[in-house]
Order: C-alpha cells, then structure tokens, then sequence
C-alpha cells in the first residue's frame, strides 16, 4: 500500500463523519418538531446554526453547560434566580 493510504481513510472517515452528522441533525430536527411555539422555533434555529459545532464538541465529551458559552449563546457563569413563594 503507498504512503497515500492516509488520504484514502480521512476519505472515508470524511464520508462517515457526514453520514452520521446528518443523521443526528435529522433526529435532533424531529424533537425540535415535538415542540411547541417559541421552543420549536428555537430550537430549529439552534440546529440550523449551530448543528454541526455542536456535534463536535458533544464527540470531545463536553458538558452542555460547557457548550453553551463555548458557541456565546450563554453566559459562561450563568446565575439562576428562584423565587420563594411564601405559605400565604
């Protein structure tokens, strides 16, 4: 085999790579689908933009909360407010 035979796998991994990348946008556009107003909306558009940055970062094993700030769509120490509701 030539010293060429480095091309012929990233070739193949290229095509694999895509094939699955497509399949899970495919699969993440379903659920976006199940949900409702704004969410679907939101969530289509997330796909659309950001689908294959995310897969790539989801394949180097990192956390949505890590994600997130990663693409700027969130801020990196995000602060959640909760209101008590009193007994009254």
């Amino acid at each position: 085999m030539s010293c060429g035979c480095w091309l012929y796998i990233f070739v193949w991994y290229s095509v694999f790579e895509c094939v699955l990348q497509d399949d899970i946008i495919k699969a993440v556009e379903k659920v976006c689908s199940l949900l409702q107003g704004n969410d679907q909306s939101e969530c289509k558009t997330l796909v659309d933009s950001f689908g294959p940055q995310i897969i790539k970062l989801l394949v180097q094993q990192l956390s949505p909360q890590m994600i997130c700030p990663k693409l700027n769509l969130c801020p990196k120490n995000p602060t959640v407010k909760v209101n008590i509701l009193s007994g009254k």
